[in-house]
C-alpha cells in the first residue's frame, strides 16, 4: 500500500527560485518529473509553432537572416 503523504510544498527563495537542498527525497523527484514533463509539453508547442511559422508564406519574413 502506497504511503500517504502530504502535498509537497517547494521552498521558495526570494529571487523567485526554490531551494532544491530544502526539499526532501520525494519532493526533489516531483518537482523533476513536474519540470521534466513542462519542458516537454514546451519543446512540443514550440516545435509546432515553427512548423506553423514554415508553412505561413506571410511569416517567411522573420526567418531571413
Amino acid at each position: 500500500m502506497p504511503i500517504e503523504r502530504e502535498p509537497s510544498k517547494i521552498f521558495a527563495m526570494p529571487d523567485g527560485h526554490y531551494d532544491a537542498t530544502r526539499m526532501d527525497d520525494f519532493q526533489v523527484i516531483a518537482e523533476r518529473q513536474r519540470v521534466m514533463a513542462t519542458l516537454a509539453a514546451l519543446t512540443d508547442q514550440y516545435r509546432e509553432l515553427n512548423q506553423e511559422i514554415n508553412r505561413r508564406e506571410s511569416l517567411k519574413w522573420m526567418l531571413a537572416r
